[in-house]
């Protein structure tokens, strides 16, 4: 990363509780003073067997420089 013009921004989905959430960082614009970034969060289906233990999906990403408030926006 070059810190002279990226920045790495974090998307944290915060504590599930098992396994097989998982999130992706689609995109990241901005909007007035604010860095949007847009990410989805996909879930275990229902009949799936997955672990049962606290989980704490993340993800970062390396983006343009800019300065303002960063936003998450889940779907």
């Amino acid at each position: 990363v070059d810190f002279s013009r990226e920045m790495v921004l974090g998307a944290f989905l915060g504590e599930r509780g098992s396994a097989g959430f998982d999130r992706e960082v689609r995109r990241v614009r901005h909007a007035g003073d604010r860095i949007v970034v847009e990410a989805v969060e996909t879930r275990p289906a229902p009949d799936r067997l997955v672990p049962q233990v606290v989980t704490h999906p993340y993800q970062f990403v390396v983006a343009p420089s800019a300065s303002g408030e960063a936003v998450l926006e889940l779907r």
